[in-house]
C-alpha cells in the first residue's frame, strides 16, 4: 500500500509524484547501543528486515527505517524491547538519539549525540552504559536521527 505526498510551497500545494509506503520496515535489532544492520555505501538500510510497522505520521522519508532495542543502555528513556524510526533525510542535531556507523569498523550504534569542539560525542543515555564514543566528522558514515520512538512498558 502507498499514499501520495503532498507539499505545501511558496506557490500553494501540489502533489509529489513519488508515492511512500504506509509501512516501514523494522530492520534489526539493536543490541547494548551496538547494531550489525547492514547499510549499503550510501548509508540506506539493506533488506526488508524482520517485520513492518505502520509510518508513523509526518514521517516522510521513503528510506525511513526501525529497530526494535535490545540491552539497556539506552533506558530509561529507550527500554529494552522498544522500537525506534530513523529518517535518512534530516541532518542529525545535537541533543538527537541517533542511528551511527562508524567508517572504521562498520560497526552501528545507537546513542544520544552531542559535539565537544569539532568532535562527535555519542553517549549512552544511562549513567551504567559503555564510555562515550569520539568520532571525527571523518570517521562516520552516517548519522541519522531517530525521529519515532515507541517505548516498551
Amino acid at each position: 500500500q502507498t499514499r501520495q505526498n503532498t507539499l505545501e510551497g511558496p506557490f500553494g500545494t501540489k502533489e509529489e509524484v513519488r508515492e511512500i509506503s504506509i509501512t516501514i520496515p523494522i530492520i534489526s535489532y539493536v543490541s547494548a547501543g551496538e547494531t550489525k544492520v547492514a547499510y549499503d555505501d550510501a548509508g540506506y538500510p539493506v533488506g526488508y528486515g524482520i517485520g513492518k510497522i505502520r509510518r508513523p505520521d509526518g514521517v516522510t522519508d521513503p528510506y525511513a527505517y526501525a529497530l526494535f532495542v535490545k540491552g539497556d543502555s539506552m533506558t530509561p528513556f529507550l527500554p529494552d524491547g522498544s522500537i525506534v524510526v530513523a529518517v535518512t533525510n534530516v541532518a542529525a542535531k545535537v541533543g538527537d538519539i541517533v542511528i551511527c556507523r562508524d567508517k572504521t569498523t562498520g560497526k552501528v550504534y545507537i546513542k544520544y549525540l552531542r559535539r565537544d569542539g569539532d568532535i562527535i560525542v555519542l553517549e549512552s543515555f544511562n549513567a551504567r552504559g559503555d564510555d562515550p564514543l569520539m568520532f571525527k566528522k571523518e570517521d562516520i558514515c552516517f548519522l541519522h536521527p531517530c525521529v519515532w520512538f515507541k517505548r516498551a512498558r
